[in-house]
């Protein structure tokens, strides 16, 4: 496991130096000095967290938290800082894509998962 442990680090250094992660970095920073701005960017996600995990049809719901949260979704830097995390969260997911495809782990017993209700 050793050998392991040291591609793992070596994995995160190299993603540490990228790009997305740099551009993440740098927005989540400012994001964070800016008090009022993150309680807002927290608020956000949350409300629209609990949308995307609640069954039905949430069109209008998801109209309403656009509206309430217009403030913020206009944003340059904001909406910067939401681009730069989907593109770190895609490099995630493409690694555990990989990890995962190549190491054939037996997850048959799941089936066919439809929907995640967390």
């Amino acid at each position: 496991m050793p050998g392991v442990i040291e591609k793992t680090e070596e994995l995160i250094d190299v993603i540490k130096q990228s790009k997305e992660y740099k551009s993440y970095n740098e927005l989540r920073s400012f994001i964070a000095h800016e008090s009022e701005i993150k309680d807002r960017i927290d608020h956000f996600r949350h409300d629209l967290f609990v949308l995307q995990n609640t069954a039905g049809d949430h069109r209008e719901d998801f109209e309403k938290l656009h509206q309430e949260y217009r403030d913020i979704l206009d944003d340059t830097q904001v909406m910067e800082y939401f681009s730069a995390e989907a593109a770190l969260i895609h490099m995630f997911r493409d690694i555990y894509d990989r990890l995962g495809s190549a190491v054939e782990l037996d997850l048959s017993f799941l089936g066919e998962v439809k929907e995640l209700n967390l």
